[in-house]
């Protein structure tokens, strides 16, 4: 038996652990809707045509064969004449008749009424095509018109819905013009994304919790009476920001603000000390700048300025502080937290607190006219008409108030956000018991010494870049200790913008973990094995050996957060132990429920946070940037650790105690026993760099099998670890480039046939960042994988598992819903320095 682990934790094999607490990412559509999409019969028939196809071919190469036979037998000349024949039907001619004996004259009658039935199937078929994409035509208005469609349409794009959806439904289902093929196939892209993608948004992606447990039944799910349990509308971080700025700005409100030295820019004596630079300061701008402490208001420290005889009027303060602010120097403006919600009742409590009561009423009414429009948007759920109005209203008040546009990053695929979103708590209550964790425990475990491993050799590597960057400065600078404030940006230079690609250093760390895998694996297998099936006790000496590691590479890194799915035809299959695990992706050194929106949706968030301040103590971790905020639903929240230590590098304030915090003008780096270390000025604390550079190191998703062609679906323990997969160079798909859309969806369907892939897939094209989904019976899947395969190399493939078929997470009206388990592992080692 594994032995026991803390209150929040359930134990595995090895000493690794669980939490008992999961999040449920799932569809808010059912499963089957996406079928709605697919042709049965059309893709029957085209697989009817590819067999006439066939036999055409072999009756083609029979006929060759049988006149190649017949002509080694003919003298010179008349095998000449043969041998033309030969080379017409080697090209796909047909000759008008052939004089070739009766086997031959047999042959040639069977090829030319193959061919002619091939026509005539072709024909059959071309007929089927337009029926049924005018009748999926139908099935795609109809769609457009369902309520709830419309209403996650609205919340994703409301532009679409007037300029794309409306003139769709005012066309009929017949017109086939590009437009309308155009419009038709963003119904069905949404109609996808909601059916069969595991998003965390609104209540097309809602999120719910589920508790593994070491007693009871295998598995309990109980839908509450509605899919949807709870919902939350709430204002981006940036619109607020936005209108703070603008606050910040009015001449009433400025004196109420506390102005304070930038993060990085630090007073020494008479000489300011910025990252580009230092300067000696004449007494006036030096007593004035030691006067912005960050907590005396501008109009206090303009009273004392006054006082000294510094300045003769508050203006002149006043402009004496804007000048060092646009230098760079001081922060002074109204300061939001970059990690909490309800950021618009932080920013009014600021507000309440300005003496200038025209500036405060103003102020104050702008940010409840914004507020106001939103509980508008909270109150219009269930009605996507009222929904299109209110969030109308929501921009266009916003647009007025501060003259910017209501999109953030406008036109970007994935990096595009709307100014205000809606989480939503999905109404059900999941326990997985003992015998689902049996069956998970052992091979899981070896998965993750592979990702002790993985980190421990990617700290190694950090460690050692940032000493050689140290002492490539130290001797540039010719001191043994260098400024944080060159260090840190120094560093952050190593790490590439995208976060989803591993710096340099770590690249040969990634190549040897996969081939480590293969190697554990046997990979590449035999051709024609399609399971390959492994125990997990054959394979733990191996996976010891090449995965031997003394404890994670940084303190996060004690974390790891595998996705799971489960393979089950129903609820019930599942009850009876009728099912198979499969793993989704692998997250290493990561916990990925460490997001606001996943933590405020649990029904205990401090029990969360005081679970990870258990796990990995106190932290150094970063304010985060106001400009590095993607959405502030996935800021990370702060532990509840005493000690927890705040580091602030630029203008976002930390709202920590300040004894809590360390602004990044006080951190110098210096070597220590062999360690880099990042430490105050005075020396009274000091942190190990890879406390601090973990905030920097980018978290990717890692592959357990290097880019082979072709992998099969391998298991352990009857555990999917990877899915049946294969890789292909666009170039090598003749069928992108064919000219019509049946004679490609033809060419598709010859593929898959070719390669025996199932019905159900799921690809990334290499000019992608995510997956997207591929129904080979559905013309309009097919289609957007076509588009997505324009302008990429290659191609990713890998079946859909769970399929359509096998999704059994419920509602209380029978619907099933596909969905993965956000888990997080915890390594039973700490990190510590080498």
């Amino acid at each position: 038996m594994p032995k026991s682990a803390p209150g929040h934790l359930v134990p595995l094999s090895n000493g690794w652990s669980l939490w008992k607490d999961f999040c449920v990412r799932g569809a808010g559509f059912p499963a089957s809707d996406v079928l709605k999409l697919a042709s049965r019969e059309l893709a029957s028939a085209v697989d009817a045509w590819l067999d006439l196809e066939e036999r055409t071919r072999a009756l083609r190469q029979e006929l060759i064969a049988s006149l190649d036979r017949v002509r080694q037998g003919l003298p010179p000349e008349e095998a000449r004449a043969l041998n033309g024949v030969i080379k017409r039907l080697a090209r796909g001619g047909l000759p008008q008749e052939l004089q070739a004996g009766d086997e031959g004259r047999t042959r040639f009658e069977a090829l030319r009424s193959s061919l002619a039935e091939q026509e005539a199937a072709r024909a059959r078929l071309d007929a089927l095509f337009e029926r049924e994409s005018t009748r999926l035509g139908e099935v795609l208005r109809a769609q457009a018109r369902e309520s709830l469609f419309r209403e996650a349409l609205v919340w994703q794009n409301r532009a679409a819905l007037h300029s794309a959806i409306e003139p769709l439904l005012r066309s009929p289902p017949d017109e086939r013009s590009a437009k309308s093929r155009t419009r038709e196939q963003l119904v069905a892209n949404y109609l996808q994304r909601y059916t069969v993608k595991n998003d965390s948004i609104g209540f097309f992606g809602p999120l719910g919790w589920g508790t593994f447990s070491e007693e009871g039944p295998s598995v309990s799910a109980l839908p509450g009476p509605s899919l949807i349990d709870g919902r939350r509308v709430s204002l981006d971080f940036w619109p607020i920001e936005a209108l703070a700025q603008k606050f910040s700005r009015f001449p009433g409100i400025r004196p109420w603000l506390a102005p304070r030295l930038m993060a990085y820019a630090r007073i020494e004596g008479r000489t300011l000390h910025m990252p580009l630079g230092s300067e000696e300061l004449p007494p006036t701008p030096l007593r004035l700048l030691t006067l912005c402490d960050g907590e005396r208001m501008a109009r206090e420290l303009a009273t004392t300025a006054i006082a000294e005889g510094l300045f003769s009027s508050e203006e002149d303060v006043y402009a004496a502080l804007e000048e060092q602010k646009s230098r760079g120097v001081l922060v002074w403006e109204l300061e939001l937290p970059t990690r909490a919600h309800g950021r618009e009742v932080v920013l009014r409590q600021l507000l309440e607190r300005i003496g200038d009561e025209a500036a405060r009423s103003t102020a104050l009414a702008e940010l409840a006219e914004l507020v106001e429009a939103r509980e508008a948007v909270t109150r219009a759920a269930g009605d996507p008409a009222a929904l299109d109005r209110a969030l109308g209203e929501v921009e266009s008040r916003f647009s007025r108030l501060t003259s910017m546009g209501a999109t953030r990053n406008a036109g970007m695929t994935y990096g595009g956000r709307t100014m205000i979103y809606e989480d939503c708590r999905r109404g059900l209550d999941v326990t997985f018991g003992p015998e689902l964790l049996d069956r998970i425990r052992h091979p899981l475990s070896l998965l993750m010494l592979g990702g002790r491993w993985y980190c421990y050799q990617i700290g190694l590597r950090c460690h050692e870049t940032l000493v050689g960057l140290f002492r490539s400065m130290c001797e540039q600078l010719g001191t043994d200790t260098v400024e944080g404030v060159l260090f840190w940006p120094a560093a952050t230079e190593i790490f590439p913008e995208n976060v989803n690609k591993p710096p340099a250093f770590a690249e040969p760390v990634l190549a040897d973990f996969t081939a480590r895998w293969s190697r554990v694996f046997g990979m590449p297998q035999a051709p024609g094995q399609r399971v390959l099936e492994l125990s997990s006790d054959a394979l733990e000496p191996l996976v010891r050996e090449l995965f031997a590691a003394p404890h994670p590479g940084w303190p996060n890194s004690r974390y790891h957060s595998p996705d799971l799915m489960i393979n089950a035809r129903s609820l019930e299959a599942l009850q009876r132990g009728d099912y198979q695990v499969v793993l989704g992706e692998l997250h290493f050194a990561v916990n990925s429920l460490e997001q606001e929106f996943f933590m405020d949706s649990h029904p205990e968030p401090a029990r969360l946070l005081g679970a990870i301040a258990e796990d990995v103590g106190a932290r150094f971790s970063p304010v985060v940037m106001k400009g590095d905020i993607y959405s502030a639903r996935g800021v990370t929240p702060l532990a509840e650790h005493p000690e927890e230590v705040v580091f602030e590098f630029g203008a976002s304030r930390s709202w920590r105690p300040r004894s809590q915090v360390v602004a990044l003008s006080d951190l110098v780096m210096r070597m220590v026993d062999g360690r880099l270390m990042s430490c105050t000025r005075d020396g009274s604390r000091c942190w190990d760099v890879m406390q601090v550079a973990q905030v920097i190191l980018p978290v990717i998703t890692v592959p357990l099998l290097p880019p082979l062609p072709y992998m099969p679906r391998i298991t352990i323990d009857g555990l999917v670890v990877a899915r049946e997969a294969w890789r292909f160079q666009v170039a090598e798909l003749p069928f992108v480039q064919a000219p019509t859309t049946v004679e490609r969806l033809i060419g598709v369907r010859r593929w898959a046939r070719a390669h025996g892939l199932p019905r159900f897939l799921f690809f990334k094209a290499s000019s992608e960042r995510k997956p997207s989904y591929l129904d080979l019976e559905s013309p309009h899947a097919v289609d957007n994988f076509l588009r997505m395969l324009q302008g990429a190399k290659s191609v990713f493939v890998s079946e859909m598992l769970p399929a359509i078929d096998h999704t059994w997470l419920p509602d209380a009206e029978g619907h099933t819903y596909t969905g993965e388990f956000r888990i997080v592992a915890v390594d039973p080692e700490r990190w510590r320095p080498d």
